[in-house]
């Protein structure tokens, strides 16, 4: 989708498709402006019914403390002596 090969969608798909970069492009507006109502858990999602909307991402906190184990307070790898 994020390519938008309309020769390779079916037109439904070329239409679902356009709306989710549309959707994306609105919210990232959003977010730069200061206007976005959602933090960092939550992710803009295609939905089976074809819907596009926030969710909370269900894997955010096993993820950072994921990252709390392999990145240090800026970011960088935390070097094993492994």
């Amino acid at each position: 989708m994020w390519a938008l090969r309309v020769p390779n969608l079916q037109p439904d798909q070329a239409e679902i498709a356009k709306a989710w970069l549309k959707r994306v492009s609105d919210e990232l507006k959003a977010v730069e402006s200061g206007e976005s109502a959602y933090g960092k858990q939550y992710m803009l999602t295609l939905k089976e019914d074809e819907t596009i909307d926030w969710a909370i991402d269900a894997k955010w906190g096993e993820l950072m403390d994921i990252g709390k184990k392999v990145l240090d307070v800026n970011g960088s790898i935390i070097r094993s002596s492994l």
